[in-house]
């Protein structure tokens, strides 16, 4: 969850790096 000071709103995302992350090339976040 991600938090910015002073925005009515949260950022929630569902993170599963071991679908497709390797040692050098991390997956990424889907929002």
């Amino acid at each position: 969850i991600v938090e910015l000071p002073g925005h009515p709103y949260f950022v929630g995302v569902q993170f599963h790096p071991e679908f497709k992350s390797r040692p050098g090339k991390p997956s990424a976040v889907f929002l």
